[in-house]
This record gives structure tokens, C-alpha cells and sequence, in this order.
């Protein structure tokens, strides 16, 4: 069944498939890199699984040759997507290869003998999940960027003095989590569920519920539309277009920008800049 499921999710990914067929396998509401994660998943069981069920694998010379292979070709495929400024990138590429080299002949002659070899094998295995954990981002460059930033203070200081709904607009994608960070509630943060109070505001008639009843990241847009503007950048990506007007209706307190919003309709009536700090502004919508 985990091979099928597998087998499934790996053609997805590969090859567009037709709209109805997505939706009946409910596969439209993801995307191919989003089920990557779930296919590593899926292969790590499957390889527990097969090596407990192993008593003795024979590898000659050419599977050998092959494994190696693979892993190489593998790292490349990393090298080329991820970089990295704590070590030097040719000095990580040479320290790659050779781990993933090191690493796939140990395999080969632990797999020679899986029985007689479990104890190694499942060292190695917390070796390289222990290794593997220190890469992560918090662990590698630590979180004082966001601890120390005054931007981030400023926003959990006017929140704690006067608590109101936030709103990020005019934005990148990533920032838009950034007051709930410091404990600020954001109208458009990342959307695990619908919000369908704030929905029903925009949408009553729920014209775009296609749009937005998923999974979603939802790029605010302030300018002077009369009614709001719906966009998918991509199957978790919305890009709303709304008027000062439509975040008053959404009681939306503040306003955190990427770009100065002195020149939208309104905006000496209803607006005030509280903060600016590296192309960011803050304002107090009344």
C-alpha cells in the first residue's frame, strides 16, 4: 500500500494531471513541492520497513558502484539548490562528496550482513539524524536577528500598549508572520484554516470561496479599489487587493507596510505613521 501510495504521489509530481482527476484525489489542493516532504517520508518508512525484513543483502561490485552513484548525484542535486555562508562552498561541496562517499560504502558493507551489523547500522543512523539536525536554521545561525531587531520590539511594544489586529501589506510572503511572532494577532498570517469571519466580510455571497478556502498565505495589497481584488499566485498563494475602507470593516488596528502608503485614497484621513525602520513603515489605522 506505502508502495502505491508512493508510486501515486511521485507521479503527481512529475507529470500534470488532468484538473478533475486532481480534484477527485483531492491532490488540488496541494502542490508537487509541497508533497516532496511526504514522499521522503514515505521512502524512509519503506526503507526501515525492507531492512527489517532483510537477512542478507548481496552487493557486487557493480551495485556498489551504483550506490555510490546515486549519492552523488543526489548531493549535486543539493549543492545546485542550497548554499550555505558558514563554510566556504568549494570547501562544502569537497566535504559533501566525501561524506556521502564514506557514507554509501559504510551502507554497502553493513547491508552486506544486515543481522550481524544492526548495531552499526543504527548508530550510523543517529549519527547522520543528529548531524543532520544541527543544519537547521535556528540551531545553525540562532534567532537573535528577530530578538534583537528594534522593528520586532517596536511592534510587540505598540501591541502591548494598545492591543489591535494587525495587518501586513505591500510585503513579501515570509514577512507576513512577523507581528505574530512577537505575539500580535495579524489578519493575514499564515492561514492553516480559513478565516471565514474575515471572509464573510469581503465575500458574502462567497463568490471566491475557491480561492481562499484552503491552505493559504495571503498577500495583502493596499490601494484605492472599490471592492476587494482576488489573485492565486500559486495553489497557496493569494494576492488581495484591498481599500482602507475594507481593512476598517476588518477592525484592523495597524497597518505594517513595505512601502509608504501616504499616497492612497485616504490615507490623511485614516492613517498614521506610528514607525519607520528599512523600508517599512507602521501606521495606526482609525
Amino acid at each position: 500500500m506505502l508502495l502505491l501510495l508512493d508510486a501515486v504521489f511521485i507521479f503527481y509530481m512529475m507529470v500534470p494531471w488532468p484538473a478533475r482527476l486532481a480534484k477527485v484525489t483531492l491532490l488540488s489542493f496541494t502542490n508537487a513541492f509541497r508533497i516532496i516532504p511526504i514522499v521522503e517520508s514515505l521512502n524512509l518508512f519503506l526503507l526501515v520497513r525492507a531492512l527489517s525484513q532483510a537477512r542478507e543483502v548481496v552487493a557486487g561490485k557493480l551495485m556498489s558502484a551504483l550506490m555510490v552513484f546515486c549519492g552523488l548525484l543526489m548531493t549535486s542535486g543539493v549543492l545546485i539548490q542550497y548554499s550555505t555562508d558558514l563554510i566556504e562552498r568549494d570547501y562544502l561541496e569537497l566535504v559533501l562528496i566525501v561524506a556521502v562517499v564514506v557514507t554509501c560504502v559504510v551502507i554497502r558493507g553493513v547491508l552486506s550482513n544486515v543481522r550481524k551489523h544492526e548495531g552499526k547500522l543504527v548508530i550510523l543512523a543517529l549519527v547522520l539524524a543528529v548531524a543532520s539536525g544541527f543544519i537547521v536554521n535556528p540551531i545553525q545561525v540562532g534567532v537573535s536577528g528577530l530578538t534583537n531587531s528594534s522593528f520586532m520590539k517596536e511592534i510587540e511594544s505598540l501591541n502591548k500598549e494598545e492591543p489591535g489586529l494587525w495587518a501586513v501589506a505591500d510585503s513579501v510572503q515570509t514577512m507576513n508572520n512577523v507581528p505574530t511572532m512577537v505575539g500580535a494577532a495579524t489578519l493575514n498570517s499564515t492561514s492553516t484554516y480559513p478565516n471565514f469571519a474575515m471572509w464573510e466580510i469581503l465575500d458574502p455571497e462567497g463568490e471566491y470561496k475557491e480561492y481562499y478556502n484552503r491552505y493559504l498565505h495571503v498577500n495583502i495589497t493596499v490601494s484605492d479599489v472599490a471592492e476587494p481584488t482576488y489573485a492565486l499566485n500559486a495553489a497557496d498563494s493569494l494576492e488581495l487587493g484591498l481599500s482602507l475602507e475594507s481593512l476598517k470593516k476588518l477592525d484592523v488596528h495597524y497597518i505594517m507596510s513595505g512601502s509608504d502608503l501616504a499616497s492612497v485614497a485616504g490615507a490623511e484621513d485614516h492613517l498614521t505613521l506610528l514607525y519607520e525602520e528599512g523600508g517599512y513603515f507602521i501606521y495606526k489605522l482609525f
